[in-house]
């Protein structure tokens, strides 16, 4: 249970992220553990994922690269007796489509697509492949077709290395497909016209499925991602909300009037109160209430909102 508590945003990449243990403390005051608490152990820690690499940052994330993929790959062996080469040099494949069944055609498609689910592995993507060329036919007789190499930029045109066997024991035959890819998947979109130089909150977004482009960043499919970002271009109505195009910035300002937000078994009061530090969302700032003038220790939830750590404050 203790170890399913946040303490705040994950860093970027190449950036590092400081908790006090006061902030520690106050983190789990806000989540119920009242007990006296004891550190041990270093002073800083490097935090990795799984297999002894840096956990991914969940913003901005890349919907529209499926890196590391090689730049190239070779012309294709010669393919065993059970695939046909199209053209009779046995060079590189040149043929089109037109001799693939529409049975063939779905069954690749479908094996594109599945490999590249394989390498999203995000519920929400949808992928669609049409199928340009591939340098031969599809026997019945095959049994397993397997993606060995890929190339290329994903959404768009990609090359496909495959192998293909009639049984589990039998040599593949290898042979090269070319696909036109189109992803979906759901991103934050504006919720309605927005200006360069907004600072959003997460009322002025919406999660929608939209069609994804090469090549651009996507904020996670969360309203309180975009919150405490700063536009860098004008975004119509239903426009993508581009990562590279939402820097973030400070969700508050020191001296901001802020709305504070009490909660505590199911009751819940909102106050206002000044700023008396800045922060990002997750960060932890004090508050002077603008009626009694007393001080707390506030986090900040969203731009221009703050939630009262409790416990902390009397």
């Amino acid at each position: 249970e203790v170890g399913a508590i946040i303490l705040g945003p994950t860093p970027g990449k190449g950036e590092t992220r400081e908790f006090t243990r006061w902030e520690i403390e106050n983190r789990l005051l806000e989540m119920g553990v009242t007990a006296r608490v004891s550190f041990t152990g270093n002073e800083q820690v490097l935090v990795l994922g799984g297999g002894g690499r840096p956990r991914a940052r969940e913003t901005p994330e890349r919907l529209a690269e499926l890196a590391p993929f090689p730049e190239k790959i070779s012309s294709p062996p010669p393919a065993s007796p059970a695939v046909s080469r199209a053209g009779s040099d046995g060079g590189s494949p040149a043929g089109k489509a037109d001799s693939l069944t529409p049975e063939a055609r779905k069954r690749l498609a479908g094996v594109v697509a599945d490999y590249l689910a394989g390498r999203y592995r995000r519920p929400d993507v949808e992928i669609a492949a049409e199928i340009i060329s591939f340098s031969g036919s599809l026997p019945d007789s095959v049994r397993e077709i397997q993606v060995e190499e890929a190339a290329g930029r994903i959404p768009g045109k990609a090359t496909f290395r495959l192998g293909l066997r009639e049984t589990p024991a039998s040599e593949p035959g290898r042979t090269v497909l070319v696909a036109e890819v189109k992803l979906t998947a759901l991103a934050l979109v504006a919720s309605r016209q927005l200006r360069r130089g907004e600072v959003l909150a997460a009322a002025d977004v919406k999660i929608a499925r939209i069609p994804m482009e090469s090549g651009r960043s996507y904020l996670p499919p969360r309203r309180e991602a975009a919150a405490g970002r700063e536009l860098a271009r004008d975004v119509g109505p239903g426009a993508a909300i581009f990562a590279d195009e939402a820097v973030p910035t400070a969700a508050v300002k020191r001296g901001e009037m802020v709305q504070s937000v009490t909660r505590d078994r199911g009751w819940e009061i909102a106050a206002r109160g000044k700023a008396l530090s800045g922060g990002m969302i997750g960060d932890l700032i004090q508050v002077e209430d603008s009626v009694t003038r007393a001080k707390y220790q506030a986090r900040i939830t969203d731009r221009g909102v703050v939630s009262v750590v409790p416990g902390r404050n009397k």
